[in-house]
């Protein structure tokens, strides 16, 4: 540690004061660098939890979003292909439905015939 000359009028008390403050300052200094460190490796370690967190959520989003959770059935391949429907000659009409033929009923099927049946009024 280099002394600093003191002026002659200067007495050795203020030498000695002089000679405190720089230590201590160079204490607050030293404290202050440890501190600095610290939090450095601090942040660095949350650096690197962020950068494995993200990691996580690009595979997770991948997982549930990517191209191999959808299964696609043959057929919708050339549903949207409309240069080769356009390039396709047009197709015949559909046969239409003979009108002999039965088509089956959709809905509730009735109660059966032979079942008896009382009619309730509820007023």
């Amino acid at each position: 540690m280099h002394r600093m000359k003191l002026p002659p009028q200067a007495s050795i008390h203020q030498a000695f004061s002089a000679d405190y403050i720089m230590s201590q300052m160079q204490a607050l200094l030293s404290e202050k660098d440890d501190i600095i460190d610290k939090k450095s490796d601090v942040i660095a370690g949350q650096k690197k939890r962020i950068k494995l967190l993200e990691e996580y959520l690009r595979l997770a989003n991948s997982k549930r979003f990517g191209a191999s959770s959808e299964q696609t059935p043959p057929e919708q391949g050339s549903l949207f292909n409309e240069v080769k429907v356009l390039a396709e000659p047009a197709q015949e009409a559909l046969p239409l439905v003979d009108d002999n033929e039965t088509t089956a009923k959709t809905g509730r099927k009735p109660f059966a015939k032979h079942l008896p049946r009382h009619q309730v009024f509820a007023y």
